[in-house]
């Protein structure tokens, strides 16, 4: 059944973050459940070209490629052979947002952060962004068509 889904979504900060190190049991369980929930479908992740995430992934890749933990590197490898680097990771050039999300995210710093994601959701079909962030889901579901789940929503 998912592998017939095709739905483009967004991820935030999560991603990148969950990859680190010290990332506690919880987070990595959560991460395994998304990358087999996300791999069976026929979706993509967009995001920004050299935007947030792009970069901080970047930077994830280069700061591990001489680690030592050999279980560490099994699972950073995996996400960029099967995400990063493959047809399961597109990037998009950055695209203006509508008058009413842009006032938003001028005025609530906390927000600011986060332009990106509406940016990339605006360019895909779902706009569907996932996140871990629940004042987000709170403050923007539903703003200009976009949807915002968090990751546990997601993967359930």
């Amino acid at each position: 059944y998912l592998r017939s889904i095709v739905m483009d979504i967004v991820v935030n900060s999560w991603f990148s973050e969950y990859l680190e190190e010290g990332t506690n049991g919880d987070q990595l369980k959560l991460y395994k459940q998304f990358l087999r929930k996300f791999l069976q479908t026929k979706g993509y992740i967009i995001t920004i070209r050299n935007g947030q995430l792009d970069n901080k992934l970047a930077k994830l890749e280069k700061k591990y490629q001489n680690h030592r933990n050999v279980e560490y590197l099994k699972r950073i490898k995996y996400v960029y052979s099967h995400i990063y680097y493959s047809r399961k990771f597109k990037k998009v050039e950055t695209v203006s947002l509508s008058p009413v999300l842009s006032t938003i995210f001028e005025t609530d710093t906390h927000l600011a952060k986060d332009r990106f994601l509406f940016e990339a959701a605006r360019q895909t079909d779902d706009k569907t962004i996932i996140t871990t962030d629940s004042r987000l889901q709170e403050s923007m579901n539903g703003k200009e068509g976009i949807k915002i789940l968090l990751l546990q929503e997601y993967i359930n």
